[in-house]
């Protein structure tokens, strides 16, 4: 596991199992996966997520293990104090921020398919211009025309919306 991959899961929660809860066991829902911070800081910006039915705004940080929190020294960092969740793979401590305020934590291999992560693993191991290249002469003439016409809608839709 990576966070490229993490990354890639969080934006598009479709992949994971739910319900979700953090590790103490509050429920949660991804309402906004927020923005991918390529600069320094938290990694999503202004994420949204609902903690027991209410909603919170801020920043995401993830990491591989959560002692990574400590590693890369966010708990000295005034910075990450705007984190509401900590998304993490594998839980093996509680983590603090600076101010000594416990953060919220979400394991993600508890909610990700296995089978479905393979895929994805695969899929991101590629090499060729498109990852699924060798794959597309298996798809039938009448998928691929359903394929064209949901993306010919969507054009559509997106245009009309200048007009709207």
């Amino acid at each position: 596991m990576n966070e490229k991959l993490m990354y890639y899961l969080w934006q598009n929660p479709q992949f994971m199992l739910y319900p979700l809860h953090t590790t103490d066991n509050r429920s949660l829902s991804i309402v906004r996966a927020g923005q991918l911070n390529s600069n320094s800081g938290p990694d999503f910006l202004f994420s949204q997520i609902q903690l027991n039915q209410i909603t919170w705004i801020g920043h995401v940080e993830m990491h591989v293990q959560s002692s990574d929190w400590y590693a890369h020294n966010h708990h000295t960092d005034v910075a990450y104090n705007n984190v509401i969740l900590h998304v993490v793979w594998e839980d093996d401590v509680q983590v603090h921020s600076s101010d000594d305020e416990p953060i919220l934590t979400l394991v993600l291999q508890n909610y990700v398919n296995e089978q479905i992560l393979g895929r994805i693993q695969a899929l991101s191991d590629y090499e060729q211009w498109i990852p699924c290249a060798d794959q597309l002469a298996t798809i039938t003439h009448f998928r691929q025309m359903a394929f064209f016409d949901r993306l010919f809608v969507e054009r559509l839709a997106n245009k009309t919306k200048v007009f709207q």
